[in-house]
C-alpha cells in the first residue's frame, strides 16, 4: 500500500484524458502483471484450429506494450500492433523489436495493407464512447482484412451479466518502485462511466494518474447486430471463459 505525504500530494502529477497512457507506460507491465496473455494467445490459437483460418498476418488493434504480438510473434505470426498512446508503442518497439507497431487511433488506420486476422483484446472496443464510432471502426477492421480474414473482438462490458459493484484492483512493489491500479465502474443505463486510478511511487517522484471514460453498455445481441452491419459472417457468439465475437469478411 502507497501512503503519500501532504508535500509529495503537492508534487503529484495530475494527467489529462488524453496523455494518461502515456504517463504510466513505463509500469503498464507492472500494473497489468495479472493479464494472462499465454491464455489469450492460446485462445486465438484454438479459434484458428477450429474454423481453419489461414492466418499469418494479424493486426492487433489496442496492442498495448506487445505482449501479445511478443507471444505471437514467437509462434511464427507476423504481427503488426496499433495503439493510440506514442510512449506505449515506444514501450511495445522495446520489448518486441521484430514486430511493426504504429502509433494511431484505431478509427484513423489506413495502412492500405490486407491482414489474415484482426484480433482486438481486453475490451478495446469499449473505448469508443457511441455506436457511431463502434461501427467506424468495425469498417475500419473489416477493411484491413483479406476476403475469408476473421476479426476477433473481447468484450469486457456486456449488459446481460454487467456488475456494477464489481471493482478490480492489482499493484505490484519491487522496492523503490510501487504502484496501484483501481478499476471502478458505474450504470448509467444504456451506457457506463468507468474509471481507472492509478498511483505509482518512483524513488521521489509521485504521479496520480485518473482516467474516466463513458462507453454504452450494450447487449450481446446488439454488438452481434453491429458486426453483422459492419459486413461480417457471424461465426461465434461466446466462449466459456471470454465474451468473445468473431467475425468473417
Amino acid at each position: 500500500m502507497i501512503i503519500i505525504t501532504f508535500k509529495e500530494l503537492m508534487l503529484m502529477t495530475f494527467i489529462m484524458k488524453s496523455k494518461w497512457y502515456d504517463k504510466i507506460a513505463p509500469y503498464y507491465d507492472k500494473l497489468t502483471h495479472k493479464k494472462n496473455y499465454e491464455n489469450d494467445v492460446a485462445l486465438i490459437k484454438q479459434i484458428i484450429k477450429e474454423y481453419e483460418l489461414n492466418v499469418k498476418k494479424i493486426l492487433d488493434i489496442g496492442c498495448g506494450t506487445g505482449t501479445h504480438a511478443k507471444i505471437l510473434t514467437e509462434e511464427g505470426f507476423i504481427v503488426t500492433g496499433i495503439d493510440k498512446s506514442r510512449k506505449i508503442i515506444e514501450q511495445a518497439v522495446k520489448k518486441v523489436p521484430k514486430s511493426r507497431f504504429i502509433a494511431k487511433d484505431m478509427l484513423k488506420i489506413n495502412l492500405n495493407e490486407e491482414f489474415d486476422l484482426v484480433i482486438c483484446m481486453y475490451g478495446t472496443i469499449h473505448y469508443l464512447n457511441s455506436k457511431r464510432k463502434i461501427r467506424k471502426a468495425f469498417k475500419k477492421f473489416r477493411k484491413h482484412l483479406r476476403k475469408g480474414g476473421a476479426v476477433i473482438i473481447e468484450l469486457g462490458l456486456i449488459k446481460d451479466n454487467f456488475n456494477p459493484d464489481k471493482t478490480d484492483m492489482s499493484s505490484f512493489d519491487s522496492g523503490e518502485v510501487e504502484g496501484s491500479m483501481i478499476r471502478e465502474y458505474e450504470d448509467r443505463g444504456n451506457e457506463v462511466l468507468f474509471s481507472y486510478n492509478v498511483n505509482i511511487k518512483d524513488h521521489d517522484k509521485i504521479i496520480r494518474a485518473v482516467d474516466t471514460r463513458k462507453a454504452p453498455l450494450l447487449s450481446f445481441g446488439a454488438w452481434k447486430e453491429l458486426l453483422k452491419e459492419a459486413g461480417f459472417k457471424l461465426i461465434m457468439e461466446n466462449n466459456k471463459k471470454k465474451s468473445i465475437l468473431i467475425g468473417l469478411k
